[in-house]
């Protein structure tokens, strides 16, 4: 998590603003930005069967988000007490790892 992103994230909390914070860790595709060709489902790589799985994942989250304005999938709140964001990982024998951090 960037340092930048969580003294953002913390004014906004403090000012009662709902923040939902996420980070991909997943090692092939995870760089600034990569996440989006996860969201629109274009991607200027071959894509294997756990990259497949998390843009199902980050499709599923986003299109929660903008009908419901929460994103599902056990993704909660970030809250300012615990810094909690939620990371998104995937694998072969793991399957999908979405934990509250």
């Amino acid at each position: 998590m960037l340092v930048q992103n969580k003294v953002k994230v913390d004014k906004l909390l403090q000012n009662g603003v709902p923040i939902y914070l996420y980070e991909l860790t997943y090692p092939k595709h995870a760089d600034h930005t990569d996440d989006l060709f996860y969201i629109m489902g274009v991607h200027p790589f071959e894509q294997d069967e756990n990259e497949k799985n998390i843009g199902e994942v980050y499709r599923t989250m986003f299109t929660n988000f903008i009908k419901t304005g929460e994103p599902g999938i056990g993704f909660e709140r970030s809250d300012l007490r615990t810094s909690s964001f939620f990371d998104i990982y995937y694998n072969e024998t793991k399957h999908l790892e979405t934990d509250l951090k």
